[in-house]
């Protein structure tokens, strides 16, 4: 008998005892819950956001005239971006930013081995066009409001000042290896010009309009900072030349550069992005 009560003294403890460990247990995983959402969440909220951006793009002139040369194959350029932005987040979804950002552009051309009649030499050719740009974009911006990870995405245009514009044309013999500078001179304005100028910023416009591109993942650091690794694509919507720089004549039919020299660019960013203002717990409800 002593013992059969024990059993049920015992099963009406474990009885009691079951609600007030569901309790905690629940306490527990809301106090979890709450910690995340201090933890990952209040980056997103409404509010200013500071941020730095760095870029490694590749980088080229659509349809770069070839200034009354032979036509030539473009090669693989790649350059860094860096800025700085300020935006404001409307929402948990949207927001947008304005920043500040010196961009590197240019063009790296080459051609084939042909033959030099004024030299009885086999020579190759290859041209850099190496360009900076201070410029002012403006992006509206989309997120995906989830957990650790989301999409992250953004349209906008970039007004861009040209800064430089560096040239570097050179011949080299097939047979011995030896290099040396291209000569030759175009008339532009009644006036007779070398094409292999080293300083070439007067040949470009002095400001750009671009439309601008991205999407990628953002990453939730802290409660903070957000981490976003996106691709990033941009194109001039006007030529990039001076219009009596686009009109030579060329070795090509006159309307193979019907369309107007344009910069572009794309690559992958990493932008760095911090939330500014006091925070408060209610925010995360």
């Amino acid at each position: 008998m002593k013992k059969i009560s024990t059993v049920i003294l015992m099963l009406f403890a474990i009885l009691v005892a079951m609600p007030n460990a569901n309790a905690q247990a629940q306490a527990q995983a809301q106090a979890q819950e709450e910690q995340e959402l201090d933890v990952y969440d209040y980056a997103h909220k409404k509010g200013l956001t500071i941020g730095v951006t760095g870029s490694a793009v590749l980088t080229g002139i659509v349809t770069q005239p070839s200034w009354g040369q032979a036509n030539h194959n473009h090669r693989i350029m790649i350059k860094p971006h860096y800025g700085i932005d300020l935006g404001y987040q409307f929402s948990n979804h949207f927001g947008v930013s304005i920043g500040l950002a010196m961009l590197n552009l240019g063009t790296s051309l080459d051609n084939k081995a042909y033959y030099l009649k004024e030299l009885d030499k086999d020579v190759e050719e290859y041209r850099t066009i190496d360009m900076s740009y201070f410029s002012i974009p403006l992006m509206l911006r989309y997120v995906d409001n989830r957990r650790l990870f989301n999409f992250v995405g953004g349209i906008g245009a970039s007004y861009s000042m040209i800064m430089s514009a560096d040239q570097e044309w050179k011949v080299k013999d097939v047979a011995t290896g030896q290099e040396w500078d291209y000569t030759h001179q175009v008339e532009i304005d009644g006036q007779m010009v070398e094409v292999n100028e080293e300083d070439v910023k007067d040949r470009f416009e002095s400001a750009d309009i671009m439309i601008n591109a991205e999407a990628g993942v953002r990453l939730k650091a802290t409660k903070r900072l957000n981490i976003d690794l996106v691709t990033t694509y941009s194109w001039s919507l006007f030529s990039s030349t001076k219009e009596a720089w686009n009109d030579l004549p060329n070795w090509q039919p006159k309307d193979y550069w019907s369309e107007k020299p344009r910069n572009m660019y794309g690559g992958f960013k990493v932008n760095l992005t911090y939330k500014l203002g006091r925070y408060h717990k209610e925010d995360d409800r």
